[in-house]
């Protein structure tokens, strides 16, 4: 049966944009100078190409409600295919306090930065937002189209746009740059700490998961043949070109110094003074964070309904299984809700808010 509430093809590619392409990843691919983007490419093409395109056709082939679930039954069977949409529901459940936990950094960009080695001020950032966005998802597909399309732009293509045109003043101006930027640079060394490499570009990997999300909005498409194709492919161009930023934070950041939580405003900070625009700082951190925080919702919504889709086969229990009158299934997030509030307690017990962030 297909959905009521129906979402455009532009609507599904920012929805997946915002549920997949996050600039807090570039402090990460920024730590490694240069070289970064020689992985990122890598990543592209061994990962981020072929899971598009695995994912266009299997949702144009099989376009269930539960995306993953759906694809995985069809062909091990029902419990294969709930192990495989649960997996991807808890790896959505681990990565949401990460994701909060940059869009609280930025935030406190706006009027007072050390708050973003506080913990307990990221903590309570990330419980308000998420239950606040969980709530906001009860209101249907059509609304969280119009909110990601936000999101994808405020939190993502202004800020990389943005530091891409500020990176390339700096060296256009001659200013120095923290990394070298010969044509050596860019080629990794492989000599020494091969396992550092190997650990950064899993990490990497990790980062382009995410396309298979909108599987479970295939059926509110309009066309879902014509349309979730066009969606996937759209979304996995947009996602490729957000990694370029990384090279601006660092030319401008040094190594030592720079924060994997706050690394982005820390650039932003550096080119902004420099070119005597101190006052955008908040400006800027003020959009990222609600851009951030806009995105929350794409998260919140696209593996759980992908876990709903398993309710069909029995393999939820049927408290979970209840459908407001927007067609989204509520108590499924409020129990989405209680596992990431105390996940991210965590926050309390690591020595550092960077390693509360690499930990989780």
């Amino acid at each position: 049966m297909k959905s009521l509430h129906r979402i455009s093809a532009f609507q599904l590619a920012m929805i997946t944009v915002a549920y997949v392409a996050s600039i807090r990843v570039l402090p990460t691919l920024a730590e490694y100078g240069a070289s970064c983007l020689f992985y990122y490419i890598l990543g592209a093409l061994m990962f981020l190409v072929p899971s598009a395109l695995i994912s266009a056709e299997l949702a144009t082939a099989w376009p269930g409600r539960g995306g993953v679930y759906v694809w995985v039954r069809e062909a091990l069977g029902g419990r294969w295919g709930f192990l495989a949409i649960w997996l991807q529901f808890l790896s959505c459940i681990v990565s949401l306090p990460v994701f909060l936990s940059f869009a609280a950094a930025t935030f406190a960009y706006i009027f007072m930065p050390q708050l973003a080695n506080n913990p307990y001020f990221l903590i309570g950032f990330i419980l308000v937002v998420f239950w606040a966005a969980t709530f906001v998802s009860f209101l249907g597909m059509r609304t969280a189209g119009w909110i990601n399309t936000f999101a994808a732009f405020a939190a993502v293509f202004i800020p990389v746009v943005l530091i891409l045109v500020l990176g390339a003043s700096w060296l256009i101006m001659g200013e120095p740059s923290q990394v070298s930027l010969t044509a050596k640079s860019f080629i990794p060394d492989f000599s020494h700490s091969s396992m550092n490499h190997l650990a950064f570009l899993a990490g990497l990997l990790f980062s382009f998961t995410g396309m298979e999300s909108s599987g479970p909005h295939a059926l509110d498409l309009e066309n879902t043949q014509r349309d979730y194709p066009k969606a996937i492919f759209l979304a996995a161009i947009l996602v490729g070109f957000v990694g370029f930023g990384a090279l601006s934070i660092a030319i401008v950041v040094p190594q030592q110094q720079l924060s994997l939580v706050a690394g982005v405003m820390q650039a932003f900070t550096v080119f902004f003074t420099k070119f005597h625009m101190a006052w955008a700082v908040p400006a800027i951190a003020f959009l990222v964070s609600i851009g951030g925080v806009a995105a929350v919702n794409s998260s919140i919504i696209g593996p759980s309904k992908g876990l709903f889709g398993s309710a069909s086969e029995g393999e939820i229990p049927p408290i979970l299984t209840k459908l407001n009158k927007h067609g989204m299934p509520v108590n499924m997030f409020i129990f989405q809700g209680i596992l990431v509030s105390i996940i991210s307690l965590l926050f309390l017990y690591s020595p550092t808010v960077s390693s509360s962030y690499w930990l989780i």
